[in-house]
């Protein structure tokens, strides 16, 4: 995904995050292992994540940011980029030797929309 974001927008314009560690299967294979030996420990790296990537949005401003379905929860509500705070949301269906399935957004908060 880098390579692609890198040609479209600049290598100097792209900036991943991801609150899911990459040896994770997906954001629910990751909180089920933590919250088996900590719930409140769990929570609070959760809410640490959003607010961090709160930060680093109204900060950079990005044109565009790609956001794993995982990642939207019932405790993500105070992230920015929860599907709660997202208007004019479209979905896509791309098929190809594995289908792609992905819903693009808009998300303004004062004068800054992305």
């Amino acid at each position: 995904m880098s390579e692609i974001f890198n040609k479209r927008f600049g290598e100097h314009k792209t900036l991943m995050a991801n609150i899911v560690l990459w040896g994770s299967k997906d954001f629910k294979s990751f909180t089920s292992q933590l919250a088996k030996y900590d719930k409140a420990l769990l929570e609070r790296a959760i809410q640490f994540s959003y607010e961090l990537n709160n930060q680093i949005i109204e900060y950079f401003k990005p044109k565009v940011v790609l956001v794993p379905k995982s990642s939207n929860s019932p405790s993500s509500k105070n992230w920015l980029l929860h599907s709660s705070n997202l208007t004019d949301i479209q979905h896509h269906e791309v098929r190809g030797k594995v289908t792609f399935k992905f819903s693009v957004g808009s998300l303004q908060k004062g004068d800054f929309k992305t």
